[in-house]
């Protein structure tokens, strides 16, 4: 995963399997030099193998 334009928030292993679905929502303060932005967020699930499965 390339993380070099963006930030990365990794959280513990879960102990069980989790199905989500749905919107999900939070706040991000920021300031910016530009009028105009593009925001993206994607999931990825880490395996324990060190893989990355794209979920978004």
């Amino acid at each position: 995963m390339d993380a070099r334009n963006g930030f990365t928030f990794v959280s513990e292993p879960l102990d069980a399997p989790v199905e989500l679905s749905g919107l999900f929502s939070g706040q991000l303060d920021f300031i910016t030099n530009k009028k105009d932005f593009d925001f993206n967020v994607v999931l990825f699930e880490r395996t324990p193998q060190g893989e990355f499965i794209y979920l978004s």
